[in-house]
């Protein structure tokens, strides 16, 4: 969790968005976001969350998850892909279809990369939901 926003708020966060997302596209489990805290992918997830829930300062929680992307992401990891399409799927909801793209661009290149791993079967599980949910057609 980021170290400004509370814990309730962010948990409110996160509870839209596995009551709204992830009953659809089942990317994680909560014990894994709990666990992971990763922040790319907690911005994502708060972002995609507070814009379920109406929080009319959604943008700022996305910017931050694309700042984080932007400057702090070195390698890929199966987070890195969890919060791409989490991403991509925010940018789809409030219609900016080319983030969406730009996004999807990167999500490629992630599972490009990913691809090249060798990993245990709960990471190939974790893998295969990603990799289901990103090439879904919508």
């Amino acid at each position: 969790m980021a170290p400004f926003l509370s814990e309730h708020i962010s948990d409110v966060w996160s509870k839209y968005f596995f009551s709204h997302f992830n009953t659809l596209f089942p990317l994680l489990s909560q014990d894994e976001l709990k666990q992971q805290d990763d922040p790319l992918l907690n911005f994502a997830v708060f972002a995609l969350g507070a814009l379920y829930s109406s929080f009319e300062y959604h943008s700022s929680l996305f910017e931050k998850a694309e700042y984080i992307f932007n400057i702090l992401t070195t390698q890929y990891t199966i987070s890195t892909v969890q919060a791409l399409i989490i991403m991509c799927w925010y940018c789809h909801l409030i219609g900016d279809v080319q983030k969406c793209g730009m996004l999807r661009r990167h999500l490629s290149e992630a599972v490009e990369w990913l691809q090249l791993v060798q990993d245990t079967m709960h990471n190939v599980e974790i893998k295969r939901r990603a990799y289901w949910v990103a090439w879904k057609p919508t």
